[in-house]
């Protein structure tokens, strides 16, 4: 799951393109979202034992008309030594909450379709108290919640381009994206967008290979990674038959963070927190951990609604939705009824999980609750055939915004359900 820190859920909603005139808020009701991407080459040197880093980033991504400005978060440690660009006027400094907040001041250039420049910085990284992100001897794991690179403030845009990666010696690292070491750098390239360059590195890094997945971990227990790899086996077998025809789920990559704090994907680089002792914090039942992982690797498919939006419920609702039901189909019935009744009693109270007015991102008790409790009562209504159709078409083609979705249920399902699931997701 994308999932944020309390600074980046803090933030979502600010505006990254500064322009003269500002407008309302819509609901896109175009087919396909068109997500922004930057484009990023970076070199950055990572010093664990004090915590700090250097860095050197040149950033390309489109003007849009009437834009005067580009606006990016980066971690509140580090302070910006140069920027320079063909275009760039100015640029200034303020905080965000816990963040940096830089504006990029443009000129005015007729017929310029794309912004470039050259930021170099340095400095000693802050982490929010959720502790999903760190910088230390033992464990390393920057990503987008860290800011560690800069992040366009709306949060809008994908990051493609590679970013090289210098550790101390003896380090090992797994990252999102592809990548590749030669000697202490690591070089990370996002040929496919992804919301950030993600990466966990340590000494005593580890890897255990088995079927269609891989662990990383520095020092989690052998009966732990045995069950993670069970259950990473369970979940792609299930998951592909149904909807990896077309686009399988590649090798996964299951970092075993130890830490607590929160876990996160990147298509095949999951990212799962343990705890910080010999105790982990991973359900110990196999559904449980069958749950957890499916959810994860729901995410290759349910993915690409606009995470900082209104329609955030359809990556996470789905996902949800998604993993329970191939817990129902490997663990039984039984364990099924547990987690529609943890979503049930989740659901209660809440208010609507998507209105044509919505603008905000929904809260996480009605994307991770009461949209899979929702989805589970239209299952119930339609019948589970068709509602495998209706999720092959989700998770297989690129719908992205909730009237779309919408759309396609009410040609799967008929017209009384749908327009029963539409009054309910604004209840």
């Amino acid at each position: 799951m994308r999932r944020m820190s309390r600074v980046v859920a803090a933030l979502v909603g600010m505006v990254s393109i500064a322009s003269c005139r500002s407008a309302a808020p819509a609901v896109s009701t175009a087919p396909v979202p068109s997500t922004a991407r930057a484009v990023y080459e970076g070199t950055v040197a990572a010093f664990p034992e004090s915590g700090t880093v250097q860095a050197a980033w040149t950033i390309r991504m489109a003007r849009r008309p009437g834009a005067d400005s580009l606006v990016f978060l980066l971690n509140r440690g580090v302070t910006i030594s140069s920027l320079s660009g063909r275009d760039v006027q100015r640029y200034e400094t303020s905080r965000a909450r816990d963040l940096t907040r830089l504006a990029v001041h443009l000129a005015p250039r007729a017929g310029a379709a794309e912004a470039e420049f050259r930021l170099e910085y340095a400095g000693r990284l802050q982490f929010s108290e959720d502790r999903i992100n760190g910088l230390a001897p033992e464990w390393v794991e920057l990503g987008l919640d860290s800011f560690w690179f800069p992040v366009v403030a709306d949060f809008s845009h994908d990051v493609q381009g590679r970013v090289r990666l210098v550790l101390p010696p003896g380090y090992r690292a797994i990252s999102s994206g592809s990548q590749s070491m030669r000697g202490d750098t690591l070089e990370i390239v996002n040929a496919r967008a992804l919301p950030d360059f993600a990466f966990a590195a340590s000494r005593a890094l580890r890897t255990t290979a088995q079927g269609r997945a891989r662990t990383h971990d520095a020092g989690a227990s052998p009966d732990l990674i045995a069950r993670m790899l069970a259950s990473a086996a369970r979940c792609s077998d299930h998951l592909n038959a149904r909807y990896g025809a077309r686009d399988p789920i590649p090798t996964a990559d299951l970092v075993v963070a130890p830490r607590s704090g929160p876990g996160y994907a990147r298509q095949r680089y999951v990212v799962i927190s343990v705890g910080d002792g010999a105790k982990s914090n991973l359900p110990a039942d196999p559904a449980g951990l069958t749950h957890f992982v499916c959810h994860e690797f729901s995410h290759y498919w349910s993915v690409g609604a606009k995470p900082s939006g209104p329609d955030n419920w359809l990556n996470e609702g789905f996902a949800e939705f998604v993993a329970g039901r191939a817990v129902r189909a490997i663990h039984g019935e039984e364990a099924w009824a547990g987690i529609l009744g943890t979503w049930q009693k989740g659901a209660v109270g809440q208010g609507p999980v998507w209105t044509a007015s919505s603008t905000a991102r929904p809260p996480a008790n009605v994307s991770y609750r009461k949209a899979p409790a929702l989805l589970a009562e239209l299952e119930a209504r339609v019948g589970s055939e068709r509602m495998d159709a209706l999720l092959v078409r989700f998770m297989t083609e690129p719908l992205r915004t909730t009237p779309v979705v919408l759309g396609m249920i009410d040609e799967v399902v008929e017209p009384e359900h749908g327009a029963w699931f539409r009054a309910e997701l604004a209840r």
